[in-house]
């Protein structure tokens, strides 16, 4: 009985290092099809795309916030918030559930709609599917797709 709760710990362990580790190479600068950085609104006053952590005094440290200029193609002024849309990926619930649109999760397909946005950071992709974009936001490396569910107000704590 010890010696399989230990191994279930270690399985438990590996899985959660696994998603810490993807979410820290998705956090940072990311990049255009041409390889130049998207604007973050932190470099320079504009923003199209920005991935970071959550706050630690909020206790968001393991939730992954993306910030998005919408439309695309129009970067946005950090502070024009009808432009801005956020999505979340956590594996733990901090930020909360009722906040969300959908629950971020791994899925096993994009839906048939998704493209391509050319935004990359390292191995990771950002598709965005039209019909989805009021619920989810895709991440792939190829290998996994992540659905990051849209936050109905732009994430902020005291």
């Amino acid at each position: 009985m010890r010696r399989g709760g230990r191994i279930l710990g270690a399985v438990l362990l590996v899985r959660m290092a696994g998603c810490q580790s993807a979410a820290d190479h998705q956090v940072g600068t990311w990049f255009d099809r041409n390889g130049s950085p998207v604007p973050n609104g932190y470099m320079d006053a504009r923003l199209v795309l920005s991935v970071e952590f959550g706050s630690e005094h909020c206790n968001w440290q393991d939730t992954v916030f993306m910030y998005l200029a919408w439309p695309l193609d129009r970067p946005a002024p950090p502070n024009d918030y009808d432009r801005v849309r956020s999505y979340v990926w956590q594996t733990n619930a901090a930020f909360a559930p009722e906040s969300l649109t959908s629950e971020p999760r791994v899925v096993p397909q994009m839906p048939a709609d998704a493209r391509r946005t050319g935004f990359h950071r390292g191995t990771w992709e950002l598709w965005i599917s039209r019909a989805h974009l009021d619920e989810a936001v895709f991440v792939t490396d190829g290998d996994i797709i992540q659905s990051w569910a849209y936050s109905r107000h732009l994430p902020g704590c005291v």
